[in-house]
This record gives C-alpha cells, structure tokens and sequence, in this order.
C-alpha cells in the first residue's frame, strides 16, 4: 500500500540520518582527540624550550651530503658547530653568540665571531651581528596560541603512537599544505617526553620562480642542563686568517 511504501521510505530516512550523526560523532570525537594531544604537545614542548640550558644535535641527510649540526645554549651565549661531509671533504664552521638585543616577536640578535676550518683553510669573522635560530623550537608554535587554529589543524593531520629510536612519540602527518610545522615537514616523531620534534621527513619546498625543491630528512637529538662555561671557550684567533 501508499502507507506501508510511505513508512518503508521514511524508516530509510531515518536509518541514513542516523548514520550520518553517528559519523559526524566519531569524526568529532576523533578531532577533539587529536586536538588534545596536539595541545599537551604544544604545553610540553613550552615547558622544555624555557630550559636555558641545552644542547641539540641535527642530522642532516641531504643527497650530496650529510651535515651535523650542534647546538648550544647557556643563559645569553650560544654556539653552534656545523659539520658538513661530502665528498670533497668535511668543512667545519663554528659561531660563538652572546645576544645583544630581542625585538617583541622574540627574534634574538647575537654579536657572533665566525670560525671556519675548510680543509688547510682556517678564517674567522670577528664581531658579526647574526640572528642565530638555534634554540629548541615548539612543533606546534604556528597554532598553539589559536584554539580555532588548533581545532583546524587536528582536523587536517594523522596522530600515532609510535616508538622512534627507541623513544615514546606521536608520528603526525599531513596532506594538507595548509598545515605547517615548525620545521614545515609533512610528517614528523615528536617525543612525549619533551614535546620536541626528534625525526622530520624529507618533503618538498616551492622555492622561486615556482620551482620545487626537496627539504631533506632530519634526526634531532637533545641534552638538557648539561652545558657549561666551557663549551664557549673560543681558540686561538691567532690561527685563523681574519676576514
């Protein structure tokens, strides 16, 4: 009858909005759960980066060469030693910093003296004035402040559980090139520990004129109250042809 084909219809209806309430349930659960834990991150790393005492190493792995980056942070003074291997050789440069100014973004500027041993080839740079990025960086620092942003992002990305040389961390990846990291990978290990990132992807970058590039792969690896006065002893200068 009408009636019976009518109610047939309707219980259809009703059986399909069901479905979908209950879909849109679990994907909201499913970002609210994500957003969760992209905010314990973002309060753990804070929590971290305001340790004025640490040093981080970064490997870079690059097709032409791997390059080994560390640094160091005391109260005002940083360093940082960076070591590139290919197959021309290894070049070592390393910055001493003591901050001289920071502006209200937190952009710190540093006096820096610029040692370099190429080869035989050993100069330095006295005095330079360097804005050195070389503090721990929170990976969710671009949304952290923003509970929209965040929402946004928790939508766009993946989150694991995952153990990453042989550390507790969330594997957080993305698709969308509307959501950015610190390091602007599309997927990285961040540690439950520190809230820091310890593996980013090699992804790639639009550089000028449209081009593509690719960003290469990154282990970073973190000490923390375990610098002292005489990381910043700089050597002879003597040694080094000014430049």
């Amino acid at each position: 009858s009408d009636l019976k084909k009518y109610n047939n219809k309707m219980l259809f209806f009703k059986i399909i909005f069901i479905l979908f309430l209950v879909i849109i349930i679990l994907l909201g659960e499913n970002v609210i759960r994500k957003y969760t834990i992209l905010k314990q991150i973002a309060n753990k790393a804070d929590e971290t980066i305001n340790i004025n005492n640490y040093h981080k190493r970064v490997y870079w792995y690059d097709k032409d060469r791997t390059s080994i980056v560390d640094y160091y942070g005391l109260n005002d003074k940083r360093k940082m030693v960076r070591r590139e291997m290919s197959s021309q050789g290894t070049k070592v440069v390393t910055i001493y910093g003591t901050k001289i100014s920071e502006d209200e973004s937190g952009n710190k500027q540093y006096n820096c003296n610029v040692y370099t041993v190429d080869g035989e080839t050993k100069t330095v740079g006295l005095n330079k004035t360097i804005g050195m990025g070389v503090d721990p960086q929170n990976p969710i620092e671009i949304s952290k402040s923003s509970t929209l942003s965040l929402l946004f992002m928790a939508s766009r990305v993946s989150i694991k559980n995952d153990i990453y040389n042989g550390e507790k961390c969330f594997f957080i990846s993305t698709n969308s090139s509307n959501v950015a990291f610190n390091f602007l990978s599309n997927a990285e290990f961040i540690s439950k520990n520190t809230g820091l990132t310890i593996n980013s992807m090699s992804y790639e970058v639009e550089v000028e004129d449209g081009e593509n590039t690719r960003w290469p792969a990154s282990d970073y690896e973190y000490e923390f109250n375990n610098v002292s006065e005489d990381e910043f002893v700089e050597p002879d200068v003597n040694e080094y042809e000014q430049i």
